[in-house]
């Protein structure tokens, strides 16, 4: 077990692998697959799983010469559905220690950028726009990875998440724009004691996040 490399880390690069195995056609069927099931708060984990199966499935129905959507027995859509609805563990924790993880590392790379840009000054401190740049980034990893890229797979008909994933662009946007207009210093004092705070904090959020995915490994026989 690797405190740098994490299990859930080795899980995706080794469905990124099988990918390349995987033949034009039944590639095209999965990526609708993945897209879809991507749009439901499931546990990413399991997701993953769910996707090395499928990648397994494909790859012995192009082996045999077979039609991978036959060998679904029914259409994606519905075969999506039935996994969602068949024992898949709805993990927020799991979002929430990206997202942290995500800001606290955005935001010790840009303070210490900007503090060794003007010189290493002892009275320094952390900008509006480093809270804004790691809010941004951790809502862009979750929109491109994990959030609504799944609406136009096969044309989700659930208005109320429909809606409420739009809420949560507002309320997002505004959240942001109030923080924009604020200027100057957060949080201001020694600038080596807030350095080493953040890179406390980052290493923590670092080897916290693998930790923990660690953990959520042993729940589920992915090897």
């Amino acid at each position: 077990m690797s405190l740098f490399y994490n299990n859930y880390q080795r899980l995706v690069q080794e469905n990124n692998d099988a990918i390349a195995k995987i033949s034009g056609e039944s590639w095209s069927t999965l990526c609708k697959m993945f897209e879809y099931m991507r749009f439901y708060n499931i546990s990413l984990f399991e997701l993953e799983v769910l996707k090395k199966d499928l990648l397994g499935a494909a790859r012995e129905a192009d082996m045999e010469g077979i039609d991978f959507r036959d060998r679904l027995g029914m259409p994606e859509k519905e075969f999506c559905d039935s996994l969602v609805r068949d024992g898949i563990e709805h993990i927020w924790q799991e979002r929430i220690v990206l997202a942290v993880r995500n800001v606290v590392l955005i935001i010790f790379a840009y303070y210490t950028f900007l503090w060794l840009l003007d010189g290493i000054p002892m009275d320094y401190g952390i900008r509006t726009e480093a809270l804004f740049f790691g809010t941004v980034g951790a809502f862009l990893n979750y929109i491109t990875n994990h959030g609504i890229r799944g609406f136009g797979a096969y044309r989700l008909s659930d208005k109320g998440k429909r809606r409420a994933s739009i809420g949560v662009f507002i309320v997002w946007g505004i959240a942001i724009t109030a923080v924009i207009m604020k200027e100057g210093f957060i949080i201001r004092g020694n600038g080596a004691v807030i350095f080493l705070i953040l890179f406390v904090l980052s290493a923590a959020a670092f080897f916290g996040n693998n930790i923990y995915w660690n953990k959520r490994s042993e729940k589920y026989n992915w090897k």
